[in-house]
C-alpha cells in the first residue's frame, strides 16, 4: 500500500461511534471505530499505510470483542476458558483478539478464576447436601478450571464433604431399608447389605472412602 495522508474524517451517517477517513488521492477508507483511531493516534494529517490498516483493524476487533465480552458475562459468572471458547467459536474472533480481551478483563477484574472457584466453593459448603470434593471439582473442571486451582481452594478453604455426605446418606438410608424390607431379606443379612449398598451410593456421588466410612459411624451400627 502506498504512503498516504488523512486529509478529511468523515463521521458515518449510520453510527457516531465510527468514522471514515478520506485520504490526499480522494480514497474514502473505513469506517473505523472512533476510539480505534484514537488509539492508533489517526487524525488529519496522519499517514495512512499498511501498518495502520492492520492496527485500525486490529483496535476495532479487541473493542468489539471486549464489548461481546462484557455483555455476555451479564448474563451470568463465566470461567476464563468460557468466555475465550464464547469469542472464538460463536463470535469468530481470532484467538490473539480474544486472548486480549482475557487481559483486558482481568486487568479491570470483570473476570477472575480464583474468585469464581471461592465463590462457587463457599456455596456448596454452605448448603445441607454439600457435593463431594469430586463432585465439585469435574464440574468446576467442566467449565475449564484447572484442577491444580481447584485443589488450592479447596484445601485453602477446608473444604468438608462430609455434612452433605451425611445429608444424602441419610435419606438414601430411608430408601434402601424399605428396598431390603420389601425384599424380605433375612435380618441377619440386612446390615451388610445396608451397608454395601450405601457404600456404593456415596461412591458415586464422588464421597472419598474415608467420609464414606465416617458416615457409616454415625449412621450404622
Amino acid at each position: 500500500m502506498v504512503e498516504l495522508h488523512v486529509r478529511k474524517m468523515i463521521k458515518d451517517p449510520d453510527s457516531p461511534w465510527r468514522t471514515f477517513l478520506k485520504l490526499e488521492d480522494g480514497t474514502v477508507v473505513g469506517p473505523y471505530l472512533v476510539t480505534s483511531a484514537e488509539r492508533v493516534g489517526v487524525q488529519i494529517g496522519s499517514v495512512y499505510d499498511e501498518v495502520v490498516r492492520v492496527a485500525l483493524s486490529h483496535a476495532d476487533a479487541l473493542q468489539l470483542a471486549i464489548e461481546d465480552a462484557v455483555s455476555y458475562l451479564k448474563r451470568k459468572a463465566r470461567t476464563e476458558s468460557e468466555v475465550f471458547r464464547y469469542l472464538t467459536k460463536k463470535c469468530q474472533y481470532d484467538e490473539s483478539i480474544a486472548l486480549e480481551t482475557l487481559d483486558w478483563l482481568k486487568q479491570y477484574r470483570a473476570i477472575d478464576d480464583g474468585e469464581f472457584i471461592r465463590i462457587a466453593v463457599s456455596t456448596a459448603q454452605n448448603v445441607s447436601s454439600s457435593p463431594s470434593k469430586r463432585a465439585l471439582t469435574a464440574k468446576m473442571r467442566r467449565r475449564g478450571i484447572a484442577k491444580e486451582q481447584i485443589a488450592k481452594v479447596l484445601q485453602t478453604h477446608d473444604y468438608d464433604e462430609f455434612k452433605g455426605a451425611l445429608q444424602v446418606a441419610r435419606r438414601k438410608l430411608d430408601h434402601i431399608e424399605r428396598k431390603l424390607e420389601k425384599e424380605a431379606v433375612p435380618l441377619g443379612d440386612r446390615e451388610r447389605k445396608k451397608k454395601a449398598l450405601l457404600g456404593a451410593f456415596l461412591g458415586r456421588k464422588g464421597y472419598s472412602s474415608a467420609t464414606i466410612h465416617k458416615v457409616f459411624d454415625h449412621l450404622l451400627d
